[in-house]
């Protein structure tokens, strides 16, 4: 069943949805019997700009008695990356924020971010991720959802320990990093230096034994690995 009519046919109601005041949302329940009534597009501007400038058609729907119908007009948002973000931080350092940006982009003029766009406000970060959805409820038909996610690069160094295939226990280091890092230098005691690439971001890991294997006579570098030679 739809909503029920709150107001007298004709007569605007706006909402403010975000913390700013240019973005609006104008609702009107017109009457679908009188005559010249029809179906508008999508899209199409609200009749009163002056009041509502900006404000396009994103929804009109029957109310529960079929005789009226309500039209729901909505305004792009502006300046939206003054309150659109949530935060997180990466490996629990609080020296490396990672920003969630949501926003609302119309359809027709979405463009993605190129890989590594820095936050429009925070320092250091930069774009690591994206995804764009449609929006929900009304305004489906006009908005995608869109997620930016811009990460603090390099981020903290995240240890973990295993026990090797030698009995040896080895201190695993993870780091991401920005695409394009080099490894770091192989040593006696470095098992492993590698870096795991992506597009937008990588992971620098490394693995150091606490000790050497008993017995053992010496290390060999490839350049990357070491290798025992028993």
């Amino acid at each position: 069943m739809g909503a029920k009519r709150p107001v007298a046919p004709d007569t605007p109601v706006r909402s403010f949805p975000t913390p700013n005041i240019d973005d609006l949302v104008v609702l009107v329940d017109v009457d679908s019997r009188l005559p010249g009534y029809k179906p508008l597009e999508y899209g199409t501007p609200h009749p009163d700009q002056t009041r509502f400038p900006g404000a396009k058609l994103v929804s009109q729907e029957p109310l529960d008695d079929d005789r009226f119908v309500r039209r729901i007009y909505a305004t792009d948002r502006v300046n939206q990356e003054a309150y659109n973000y949530a935060v997180r931080y990466s490996g629990g350092s609080d020296r490396h924020p990672i920003y969630i940006r949501t926003y609302l982009e119309p359809r027709d003029e979405y463009r993605p971010f190129p890989d590594l766009s820095p936050d429009p406000l925070f320092t250091g970060a930069v774009l690591v991720d994206e995804e764009a959805d449609p929006a929900e409820g009304e305004l489906k038909s006009r908005y995608l959802v869109v997620k930016r996610i811009f990460e603090t690069l390099p981020g903290p160094l995240i240890t973990s320990k295993e026990v090797n295939e030698y009995g040896v226990i080895e201190t695993i280091t993870n780091q991401a990093v920005k695409p394009g890092a080099i490894p770091d230098p192989t040593g006696l005691f470095v098992t492993d230096a590698v870096v795991s690439e992506d597009v937008s971001k990588s992971v620098r890991q490394r693995r150091t034994m606490e000790k050497l294997p008993d017995p053992y006579t010496v290390f060999e570098t490839d350049g990357r690995t070491n290798t025992i030679v028993q």
